[in-house]
């Protein structure tokens, strides 16, 4: 007598939750690396769906409940991204074998994400984790991902978990957009500057309200980044070199945040960044207007922040940003502006 077993084929599932009736949910993203896919939404509803659409697949729930979605051969998935949270009990053990090159996770309920599956993952979009919920299981070491070369770097916001981040290990990556910034448990965290300097950096970069570890950022390292939008802020103990010339070169700027570190910026600090920006202030290029928060426990600026022309304070420069008041002046407005003592709205 001969015994036959199957082995059941691998599915990626999910769950869908819904509360009204009818309720759509969406998958946000969901490609293959070749052609079309299979999905079951769990309500007898099965579908065959173009693999290399990169728009939200939807499904409308005609009745409140619990649906079980399963996708078959998920190591076909090249890009997710699940932004509902109406969605929950995702796993990356599904897609140890899968080419993920996007990855996007926020909101979604009862999940479980560990970086030790995504080792063979060849990332070269998106990687982004961002307001996970309570009731997770959350872990991630840089150590599995320095093959990474993301564009896009979110990771903040998430209900516990055992978290290494060493900047040493990803300083070959290539992102663009970084954003490491608040509600982060307490882990091994260790981000130096130095480690981004080759770093493109051409959109955003948020390092801000994090856990205890170990933090050098000078900014001598990364002038030559191509900034819009710059946050160092409410950060812990650790050692920050402030080099006005780098906030004069970066023309592209859009809105700009250093306050609330740890040691505090002095006085004398804060009056040589306001004057590298005034000095420079000609050579921005944004349309709009420019931001700037020097505040938080950063020391004011010298001198009153009053109209005078031509300005010849750190305060009066301030004034002359925002207002570009005296005569001749042709630069970009500087609003609102965020000092210790006050607001230029």
């Amino acid at each position: 007598m001969s015994i036959l077993l199957l082995r059941r084929r691998p599915e990626l599932t999910l769950t869908a939750t819904t509360t009204a009736s009818p309720q759509t949910v969406s998958i946000a993203r969901m490609t293959m690396a070749d052609g079309p896919f299979i999905i079951n939404w769990g309500d007898g509803t099965t579908e065959v769906l173009d693999g290399s659409l990169t728009t939200a697949r939807t499904h409308a729930y005609a009745t409140a409940g619990t649906y079980r979605i399963r996708v078959r051969r998920p190591e076909r998935i090249a890009q997710i991204h699940l932004l509902s949270s109406a969605l929950g009990g995702f796993n990356t053990a599904q897609l140890r074998n899968s080419p993920i090159v996007g990855f996007y996770l926020a909101s979604i309920t009862g999940s479980t994400f560990n970086s030790a599956d995504m080792r063979g993952w060849p990332v070269t979009t998106d990687w982004q984790i961002r307001n996970m919920p309570a009731g997770g299981i959350y872990r991630i070491d840089t150590s599995d991902m320095a093959h990474f070369r993301p564009t896009r770097f979110w990771f903040y916001a998430i209900a516990g978990g055992d978290f290494v981040l060493n900047s040493a290990q990803i300083t070959a990556w290539r992102p663009n957009d970084v954003r490491i910034a608040g509600a982060l448990p307490a882990g091994t965290y260790t981000i130096n500057s130095v480690h981004l300097q080759d770093w493109p950096i051409t959109t955003a970069f948020y390092l801000n309200s994090v856990p205890a570890g170990t933090y050098v950022f000078d900014f001598g390292d990364v002038t030559t980044w191509a900034v819009s939008f710059f946050y160092l802020h409410t950060m812990p103990a650790g050692t920050y070199t402030i080099n006005p010339a780098t906030f004069a070169a970066w023309t592209g700027i859009r809105d700009l945040r250093v306050y609330t570190l740890d040691p505090i910026i002095p006085t004398a600090t804060v009056d040589a960044i306001i004057d590298a920006i005034h000095a420079a202030r000609n050579g921005y290029t944004v349309a709009t207007n420019i931001r700037l928060d020097i505040g938080g426990t950063n020391g004011g600026p010298t001198g009153v922040v009053q109209n005078v022309c031509p300005p010849t304070t750190p305060g009066e420069r301030l004034w002359n940003l925002h207002h570009v008041q005296c005569a001749g002046d042709t630069h970009r407005v500087w609003s609102p502006i965020t000092y210790t003592g006050g607001t230029l709205p």
